[in-house]
């Protein structure tokens, strides 16, 4: 009866963990969908509004993914001098919470440490650039989601089966 008991835990929790690592795809997949779209709404009230880069932010998404991103950059103003230090330490500690690579962390980085250092017009294209940058990241996003989702969630079903099937 233990054994069984055993068996069917690991199934559970194998499975479970490929539900997991399925979910962590999709994180990824949904952050660097509403980056994209921070991003054009960034571009739209670079455009059409003059301001410091820090009070046009907190205007450019009301997104529930970007909202910690966002307060972090704002909160971080007074200790940091320069807005690359504020905008690297807001990558950091948004990305331990959305599975972000390290190719998408070191684009956010590279953007950020551009961002607000130009004319209008040096931005926008700067903004253009990372947009196409992180619209092929998505694409990647998705075909990874597409490819691995399934995979991760069979393999961890069959390990724990196997696992099961070993135990008796």
């Amino acid at each position: 009866m233990v054994k069984i008991l055993g068996c069917i835990l690991f199934i559970i929790s194998s499975s479970m963990a490929g539900f997991y690592f399925s979910e962590r795809l999709k994180s990824r997949l949904n952050f660097l969908k509403e980056f994209i779209s921070f991003l054009k709404s960034l571009q739209i009230q670079l455009r059409y509004c003059n301001g410091d880069i820090l009070q046009i932010l907190p205007l450019c998404s009301d997104s529930k993914t970007l909202e910690p991103f966002i307060k972090n950059l704002s909160d971080k103003n007074k200790e940091y001098s320069s807005f690359a230090e504020i905008w690297k330490d807001s990558v950091i500690y948004i990305s331990k919470s959305n599975c972000l690579t390290k190719s998408d962390i070191n684009s956010m980085l590279e953007f950020g440490n551009i961002l607000g250092t130009t004319d209008v017009a040096g931005q926008l294209n700067h903004i253009d650039l990372y947009i196409e940058i992180f619209n092929k990241a998505y694409e990647n996003a998705r075909e990874e989601l597409k490819s691995k989702s399934k995979l991760y969630k069979t393999m961890g079903f069959f390990i724990g089966t196997t696992i099961a099937l070993m135990i008796v």
